[in-house]
């Protein structure tokens, strides 16, 4: 541990087994040179801090707590739902605030009646858990088995995943969520994401056979899945009709698997088995699903792509979140404030506890420099995620982002922004095009497309993250205006801002070339139209010698050119 675990260009390769596991858990996987570098049997809470960040989050973070309008996330993240039980294991209790609770059971009338039954959710407070290895257990490559209970009720949203991630800011708060010295924040580095347990409400859910059974995951930046109802221009599909480019439906490759037996009943292994080559995975030790980079799918640009298989450090994501709906985000069936949610003899909330009995994380013994807690960032591993990175996204800052603005109003939001920035030395607004059609693919002909309030967001948020600048006045009234004003507090930190894995990427000189149809064939203004290159042009001999001669002198051209 010579160097500090939080800085991304070092690593510790560290190895740290529980005492408490098993000689038969250790040496499972020996016959496939395969040796614990991790595990966690939650007998010891020390220990289990040590690795594992229990979180607090309030409601309101996007992409992480989201709120009613995001997700259908109900509930904050707070680290006092989380603790291990007595003789072993973590247990993630998720429910209503104590507050709340008592507020509920004020409607109690006996015999299974409250008056409180199938209110809005959003009439209460919701806490949930959730804890990361994101600290001191990143890891790249190997096979990780978690064994767990999930949890009972309606509105449960279990899982147990790796993302690669961390940083968002809080709507609720203002506040920039982060981690020193790890600038991989999720509005640039989500994807991927690989989700080894999930799934919806699993007591009901289950009860209903083929409704939601566990879903097994690896999202890749910039992919669509699916056929659901929003056919794009280019071609491709989105599975829901409420997502734009940023949400999570658009990603994805996924399998599922059927339980046998109610998981909410007793103990299961789910496992994830990733190589460079795809990932393998597997429910009580037998083999589920295999996503590899051979299979294609339709991203965003339109193009036929592999499915890209994370190469870079992940870490661990235990949680239990709560919905408003309990079955699936289609926002269908029962609420959190169900019957079947609260006992009916004393009107009590009923535990809905997801448990784990152990953590345990293994690599291949050849595996090289990679091996181990928080390897370090190779050459290769930096090219990767700067190459995966999602450009033209959103934090989102919406400690200044406009929101009832259109028309003449946008142009002049995003004029002042724009002035503003030049004004600071910065180009931002010049590139902002082609940052958008890096890998996102945000043609002005796309169902997707870039218009001026994508524009608008982009400038204001880049103005407020770099310079502590907001050129949106009166923001998220009906009178928004065009105003610039000093915003010192929200500017990112240093370390942050001069990260390159932070800054957009530079336009530099390009040229044009031609190319196969689809493939990025005249430069980035089209790339991911999947068009051919524009229609050939004769020019006679007579006219290609005059262009060149207003070029060149023609005493340095060749003769046989003149």
């Amino acid at each position: 541990h010579a160097h500090s675990p939080q800085n991304p260009q070092r690593g510790t390769s560290a190895v740290s087994v529980d005492p408490a596991t098993p000689q038969a858990a250790r040496d499972k996987y020996v016959a496939a040179r395969m040796s614990l570098i991790f595990s966690d049997e939650f007998k010891d809470e020390a220990r289990t801090r040590e690795y594992f960040v229990f979180e607090d989050v309030d409601l309101g973070v996007n992409g992480v707590t989201g709120g009613y309008g995001e997700y259908n996330i109900a509930s904050s993240y707070s680290s006092d739902m989380v603790e291990l039980i007595p003789g072993g294991g973590l247990r993630l209790k998720a429910g209503l605030s104590p507050e709340s609770h008592a507020r509920f059971l004020e409607g109690f009338q006996g015999n299974g009646m409250n008056r409180n039954l199938d209110s809005p959710v959003m009439n209460w407070t919701w806490k949930a858990p959730k804890v990361t290895m994101r600290k001191r257990g990143r890891f790249q490559y190997g096979r990780i088995d978690v064994k767990l209970k999930a949890p009972k009720g309606w509105g449960a949203w279990p899982a147990a995943w790796l993302v690669g991630c961390h940083g968002a800011i809080s709507a609720k708060t203002g506040e920039a969520i982060l981690q020193e010295d790890f600038p991989f924040l999720c509005g640039q580095y989500w994807p991927p994401e690989m989700d080894f347990f999930e799934t919806m409400s699993p007591q009901f859910t289950w009860k209903w056979g083929d409704a939601f059974p566990n879903v097994q995951s690896v999202h890749s930046p910039n992919e669509f899945v699916g056929l659901g109802q929003l056919r794009t221009d280019q071609g491709g599909y989105c599975p829901t009709t409420r997502s734009a480019p940023g949400a999570s439906w658009c990603f994805g490759t996924s399998g599922q698997s059927l339980f046998q037996e109610d998981p909410t009943e007793k103990f299961f292994e789910y496992s994830l088995d990733w190589d460079p080559e795809g990932v393998s995975f597997f429910f009580e030790g037998a083999f589920q699903l295999r996503i590899t980079r051979e299979q294609l799918q339709l991203y965003l640009n339109g193009q036929m792509r592999p499915v890209q298989i994370p190469e870079v450090p992940m870490f661990l994501t235990l949680n239990n979140a709560l919905i408003n709906n309990g079955f699936f985000l289609g926002h269908a069936g029962a609420g959190l404030t169900t019957g079947d949610n609260f006992d009916p003899v004393t009107g009590e909330w009923r535990p809905m506890n997801m448990d784990i009995e152990y953590v345990r994380i293994y690599q291949h013994d050849d595996q090289g420099e990679t091996r181990g807690l928080n390897p370090p960032i190779t050459y290769v591993t930096r090219r990767k995620l700067l190459a995966s990175r999602v450009t033209c996204n959103l934090m989102p800052e919406k400690r200044c982002i406009n929101s009832n603005s259109d028309g003449n109003l946008l142009k002049a939001q995003l004029k002042a922004s724009c002035d503003k920035l030049h004004e600071l030395g910065d180009d931002y607004c010049d590139d902002i095009d082609y940052i958008c059609s890096l890998n996102n693919a945000m043609n002005p002909t796309s169902v997707y497309k870039l218009n001026d309030d994508l524009r608008v967001k982009l400038a204001s948020q880049h103005l407020s993250f770099f310079h502590g600048w907001c050129c949106i006045g009166n923001m998220g009234t009906n009178n928004e205006t065009a105003a610039c004003v000093p915003k010192p507090e929200n500017k990112l930190p240093y370390w942050l801002r001069s990260s390159e894995y932070f800054q957009e990427p530079k336009r530099g000189r390009e040229g044009a070339s031609t190319g196969v149809a689809g493939t990025n064939p005249a430069g980035w203004k089209t790339y991911g139209r999947g068009l051919p290159p524009l229609p050939h042009t004769e020019v006679s001999f007579s006219d290609a010698a005059k262009i060149v001669k207003s070029v060149q002198p023609a005493d340095h051209l060749p003769t046989e050119l003149v």
